[in-house]
């Protein structure tokens, strides 16, 4: 099939912009952000006051809300914020409060809850490109439940998700490792009342590996009781939770969320301008995984990415352009990603690393189609279509170490880049 032939086929949005309400802001920054409207990526949708951004809010889905906030104006701003998280489905929304005089941010960060983050008034467009893409990876957390009892695996899910907190639960324990490597959860969410194996057996095998050393474990009792403190000692559990307060568990869960991100976070360094994890991840996760998969149908794609006119883009148009072609990519490869596990890493200045736990063949479609859409995506402030080009092996049928399959991507890639579709698999 034809670049064009299937571009004419495709029925989905090929990238779908995040929008955010701005809400409150001043006439002056109002007009910035709509002059700077076609260039970001994502949607603004811009409101002249508090009560059209409430109409606004109740009835649209956003990612993110951006309010302005002048000297003096810190309470107008909170006031406005608390009426926007009590509409429905916006109550994790996070919030950025443009401020136009820096002594603003003491009083705001004294507000609760803490999906509130603040930001200088940008002055041009690279400043609001910032701020907007800081928001799209703000407060992602996620849990997983294990427990044999689906009912209540239902109970915790519904108000986890109530918190915004992605949950993924399993009814089946002994394949609990599989799902930490897929999902790569903040907290693990395990029932006491397991058998075979049991909440010990499975946190004692976990903390002798240092993969999960951040991971904090909450425990909880499907049948009620309560849970004794020797148990709590043994799992090292962070905390347990009632299931009979069951509206309290989601702002528990997100605590405790919060904090593991923020403790992983000093430890760990991601790319600054994607947000992306860098290779060191990539080892960390896929080494041991790959490992420990001896006699299990483990089956791996990895993609090596590279995007064909970065030079050209950062020499004519300027590395500002060229630093919006990058997150371009990293927010494209996320949005194909969701809902299959999988890793991207920011690898080198124009390439990236797409791990996908999949069947080879769903993952290789998933490639090919995102190298075909990606060229159908206008970059603002360029006017050129830019392709990406890709390389792809996989685990165990290629390679059984990670470097092997970096390797043979890497020689697939320079095939690739004499492929018209740009994708080389063998």
């Amino acid at each position: 099939m034809t670049h064009s032939e299937f571009a004419e086929r495709t029925t989905q949005p090929i990238y779908k912009r995040p929008r955010v309400l701005i809400a409150d802001c001043s006439n002056e920054l109002r007009n910035s952000i709509m002059g700077w409207q076609n260039e970001l990526l994502c949607e603004m949708v811009i409101c002249d006051d508090p009560d059209s951004s409430l109409m606004m809010a109740a009835g649209r889905k956003f990612e993110a809300i951006i309010i302005g906030v002048e000297a003096g104006g810190e309470e107008r701003a909170l006031n406005l914020a608390s009426k926007l998280h009590q509409l429905p489905d916006k109550k994790h929304v996070p919030v950025a409060f443009l401020l136009s005089d820096k002594s603003s941010e003491s009083i705001i960060e004294k507000a609760q809850p803490r999906c509130f983050v603040c930001f200088e008034q940008p002055e041009d467009f690279e400043a609001m490109a910032k701020i907007s893409n800081r928001l799209m990876i703000f407060e992602h957390y996620n849990a997983l439940v294990v427990s044999s009892v689906a009912p209540v695996t239902a109970k915790l899910s519904g108000a986890l998700k109530d918190a915004s907190i992605n949950a993924r639960c399993s009814l089946h324990p002994h394949r609990y490792l599989e799902f930490l490597y897929d999902f790569e959860p903040e907290v693990f969410m395990i029932d006491a009342e397991l058998k075979s194996p049991t909440p010990v057996e499975i946190c004692e095998k976990l903390h002798r590996s240092k993969r999960w050393n951040s991971m904090a474990v909450i425990l909880f009792s499907s049948s009620g009781r309560e849970i004794e403190t020797e148990t709590l000692d043994r799992c090292q559990a962070a905390a347990s939770i009632d299931l009979t307060d069951v509206e309290k568990t989601g702002a528990i869960v997100k605590g405790i969320a919060r904090d593991v991100r923020e403790k992983a976070q000093k430890g760990t360094e991601n790319d600054y301008l994607t947000g992306l994890p860098l290779s060191n991840q990539l080892y960390e996760k896929y080494v041991p995984l790959m490992a420990e998969s001896k006699g299990s149908p483990l089956t791996l794609t990895l993609a090596l990415i590279d995007i064909k006119q970065l030079k050209d883009v950062n020499d004519n148009a300027g590395h500002v352009v060229g630093d919006r072609v990058l997150t371009a990519v990293s927010n494209f490869l996320m949005q194909r990603v969701d809902g299959t596990p999988a890793m991207i890493c920011r690898w080198d200045e124009d390439e990236f690393v797409v791990v996908l736990k999949a069947t080879t063949e769903a993952a290789k479609s998933l490639i090919k189609n995102a190298i075909l859409d990606f060229s159908l995506i206008k970059i603002p402030s360029y006017d050129q279509p830019v392709r990406l080009r890709a390389g792809v092996s996989s685990f165990p049928d290629d390679a059984a170490s990670l470097d092997a399959l970096l390797d043979l991507a890497a020689w697939r890639l320079h095939t690739a880049k004499k492929d018209p579709d740009g994708v080389c698999f063998k």
